[in-house]
């Protein structure tokens, strides 16, 4: 009974970023502990400059020492924990101008990955995304945080559409990144400052097949959340 209750803990839990990718039946026990480790510290679950504790993660998610301690060496790579020697390993701290340096890396590669869901795009991808931009979904979103969500997800679905996974896995990382610093500013933000309004234009360039008009949304839907965010982390 105890591990039925653990398993049907562990897949509520993973919602917020494996629904993402909706692959969770082929994930192993690492792939699981990364996910709930990242959204933790997306979140600030897991504060910035916290010591991790391997016990505590092992009774918090219900899963054993290994797959932990393969996850937090991946979150290691990827520079979401840090370890400091004879201390221990760390959350790795948040600094807001990090953001400056994020944007310009993810603007640069998410006009690269437009350019390619544009050629590459399925009809199945097409379909996904207009459903994520169709009114009937939007206005059940009641706060930030869904919207946050919703973004994430309308993005990495481009990722998928631009048919190369070496962009995808480096779009997602340096998205993470960002919206953990997001989460910051996202309390005192309205609804509308989020911008997803603006998948809609991208979308519809999508799916016309025009690069140029696909474009110039994308920069100023990441353009125009970069700024209201940073208004609402000073």
């Amino acid at each position: 009974m105890k591990q039925n209750n653990r398993e049907n803990s562990l897949s509520n839990q993973l919602s917020p970023i494996m629904a993402i990718d909706d692959k969770s039946d082929n994930l192993t026990d690492a792939d699981k502990a990364y996910a709930l480790i990242l959204d933790k510290i997306i979140k600030a679950e897991m504060a910035p400059g916290s010591l991790i504790q391997e016990p505590v993660l092992m009774d918090d998610l219900g899963l054993g020492r290994t797959p932990i301690r393969e996850a937090l060496k991946r979150l290691q790579v990827e520079h979401f924990v840090m370890v400091s020697p004879r201390r221990g390993m760390f959350v790795t701290p948040i600094a807001i101008r990090d953001i400056n340096y994020i944007y310009e890396i993810r603007i640069e590669l998410e006009i690269l990955v437009i350019r390619l869901a544009v050629q590459r795009a399925t009809p199945e991808q097409l379909a996904r995304l207009e459903s994520l931009v169709d009114e009937e979904n939007l206005k059940h979103l009641d706060s930030p945080y869904a919207i946050m969500d919703l973004d994430r997800e309308f993005h990495f679905l481009i990722y998928e559409a631009s048919q190369n996974h070496f962009l995808q896995a480096d779009l997602k990382r340096y998205y993470y990144m960002s919206q953990r610093i997001w989460y910051y500013g996202l309390s005192t933000m309205k609804p509308i400052e989020i911008g997803i309004r603006e998948h809609s234009e991208i979308v519809a360039a999508i799916k016309a097949g025009d690069s140029q008009r696909a474009l110039d949304a994308i920069r100023e839907h990441i353009y125009n959340f970069q700024k209201n965010i940073k208004e609402h982390l000073v």
